[in-house]
């Protein structure tokens, strides 16, 4: 598979400040996810996280799907500690999106619930989470 040259690409598209390569990235990333392609989600997730510290919601997002790339390869440890990551940014935010990123974390994590690592997790995502749900907006 060819390498997508994204600072090239940008250049050429960028319509709006935060369309940058890390956008992009997280972009490509989520294709790769639906794709079935966890190798290359995960890649793609890991440059999307090179992004403007502003976009504290686009980060939990884009943690969210590196989380589940890492999942989806088996890399338990790794999706636990980027969900944790992305779940320690969701509880300060009012996304409902970003909440229901987490939730299919642990839904995609659910297989292997009896791994030391996930049930830590999934515990703490049933703890910290409805406090988090409760300030989101509904969309």
């Amino acid at each position: 598979m060819a390498e997508v040259d994204l600072a090239q690409l940008v250049h050429e598209l960028r319509p709006h400040e935060y369309f940058d390569e890390a956008y992009l990235a997280a972009r490509m990333a989520q294709c790769f996810r639906d794709l079935g392609e966890a190798s290359h989600a995960a890649r793609y997730a890991r440059r999307s996280l090179d992004m403007d510290g502003r976009y504290v919601r686009g980060r939990a997002f884009n943690l969210s799907l590196l989380a589940i790339a890492y999942a989806a390869q088996d890399e338990l440890e790794q999706a636990c500690d980027a969900g944790r990551r992305a779940l320690d940014l969701t509880t300060r935010l009012t996304s409902a999106r970003s909440i229901r990123y987490v939730r299919d974390l642990v839904r995609r994590l659910g297989p292997r619930a009896e791994v030391p690592a996930v049930r830590d997790f999934t515990a703490e995502v049933r703890e910290r989470l409805p406090a988090a749900a409760g300030r989101a907006a509904p969309r």
